[in-house]
């Protein structure tokens, strides 16, 4: 847990660089920037065991104001069975769900991600949690409704 919270500390500060690279009109603010770039890149590098290939795709990501990435995912059960499905980056078996894409909303992601990894056609009913990945274990909400 201590290195996690160093990699979310860590995390915030690559948000400064991001923002910082974005508006910075100063040559030499630039350069510092790239700096703190590379140095944040270390650390995780050291804290975590993401691959190269990982960490590229993590910095090579956004520009502007750093802001969450909203994952949608969709609980659908069927007989009494939760849908489950790999994912494609661990093998690991989840519920359907994805990256929000703008200009959706959280139902319209949920249905098109369970289509498309799954081929089923779902009607999303409720929004039942909302959770930051970083404090799942912290901070989870989640409601029910019996029928």
């Amino acid at each position: 847990m201590a290195n996690q919270k160093v990699i979310n500390l860590i995390s915030q500060i690559q948000g400064l660089v991001q923002y910082g690279k974005t508006y910075t009109h100063d040559e030499c603010d630039m350069e510092r920037y790239h700096i703190l770039e590379g140095l944040t890149k270390e650390m995780i590098r050291e804290l975590s065991n993401a691959s190269d290939e990982q960490l590229a795709f993590y910095f090579s990501k956004g520009s502007g104001y750093a802001t969450p990435k909203v994952d949608i995912r969709a609980v659908t059960f069927y007989k009494n069975k939760l849908l489950l499905v790999r994912e494609k980056s661990s093998y690991l078996w989840s519920i359907p769900g994805g990256w929000s894409d703008i200009g959706y909303s959280p139902k319209e992601i949920a249905k098109k991600e369970t289509l498309e990894e799954t081929g089923l056609d779902v009607i999303p009913e409720n929004i039942i949690a909302f959770s930051d990945m970083a404090k799942r274990f912290q901070d989870f909400l989640c409601t029910r409704t019996t029928l």
